[in-house]
């Protein structure tokens, strides 16, 4: 009777653990307040390397209506966002244009964190470029 009564628990609390490793990130936390870039890692087929330096990068603000302003300095520009499958993250001209497509890996109240596929740079098979960028919200 003990045994299985251990082996039921053990197996609701894998069950559970299974379960919370596929729930998709809470990507209504992207509305609201400033995000800014923190850093930038970057692969390119076994070489990676990590840039901290971002005072070109623009600060970025999702509103609940889809409107993404992007503010670098004195300018501002807008552009349409939506997110699919709770994970991906497009940015869209206002013409319809896709202009940068991202996987939200993990975002919380005060980070998020982005992987972006980039093309090859030399042609060839089996090559696997990205960058992951590590964003925090100012508030």
């Amino acid at each position: 009777m003990r045994k299985a009564l251990v082996r039921v628990i053990l197996l609701f609390a894998v069950s559970f653990m299974l379960m919370r490793c596929d729930r998709p990130p809470d990507t209504s936390l992207i509305v609201g307040g400033v995000w800014k870039t923190d850093s930038l890692y970057s692969y390119y087929n076994g070489f990676g390397s990590t840039r901290y330096d971002f005072e070109e990068e623009p600060h970025r603000s999702y509103s609940s209506d889809g409107v993404l302003t992007m503010t670098r300095g004195p300018e501002t520009r807008s552009f349409r966002y939506e997110i699919k499958s709770n994970d991906t993250l497009l940015h869209y001209m206002n013409d319809g244009r896709v202009v940068d497509r991202f996987r939200v890996l993990k975002i919380s109240k005060t980070g998020m964190v982005l992987r972006k596929e980039l093309p090859p740079v030399f042609p060839g098979e089996g090559q696997m470029r990205y960058q992951v960028i590590y964003i925090s919200k100012e508030n």
